[in-house]
């Protein structure tokens, strides 16, 4: 019962611990977001420099 509890309270508890290991993980989840999104279009600005073409006819 303890673990039920303790996954429960999350958002109550004072454990600094638990606190500094979400917001470590939500920090990494925002990052790959991130990295994501700016490697997409950076991968698409490479297209369009190397395609001009492909630009015109979208």
């Amino acid at each position: 019962m303890e673990e039920i509890n303790s996954i429960g309270g999350i958002v109550m508890t004072d454990n600094k611990f638990v606190v500094l290991l979400m917001m470590t993980i939500f920090n990494m989840i925002l990052t790959i977001i991130f990295s994501g999104i700016l490697i997409s279009k950076a991968n698409q600005l490479e297209a369009s420099m190397d395609q001009p073409k492909q630009e015109g006819k979208k």
